[in-house]
């Protein structure tokens, strides 16, 4: 495969990535919105078993909510620490992964 696929590929990747972001948002903003609109509805006890069904969509986007928060939080953590961690390592001069033969331009004739 040459450049231009590889390059393809990878625009393909980012903006299916992209696609992905948008709709995550998306859907936060809706649940919110959803959260916001309904948060002093008037009960109506006649759905299933005597429940109110606003109710119940409610706890369930608040759990959805908490649930992709957290996980948002853990996934910013892990950047951050993997982020400060290379940068230690950088200044302390450890060698880093793009510390290659081929990424420092060294010929190997055997």
């Amino acid at each position: 495969m040459d450049n231009r696929g590889l390059r393809h590929i990878r625009c393909a990747k980012r903006l299916i990535a992209l696609a992905i972001c948008v709709f995550l948002v998306f859907g936060l903003l809706l649940s919110a919105g959803f959260i916001s609109a309904h948060l002093n509805h008037e009960h109506d006890f006649y759905g299933r078993e005597g429940s109110c069904e606003i109710c119940a969509q409610l706890a369930a986007a608040e759990n959805t909510l908490k649930h992709l928060f957290a996980v948002m939080a853990g996934v910013a953590l892990t950047f951050v620490c993997l982020s400060a961690f290379r940068s230690i390592s950088k200044s302390a001069g450890l060698p880093s992964d793009s510390s290659t033969p081929i990424h420092l331009k060294v010929r190997m004739n055997s």
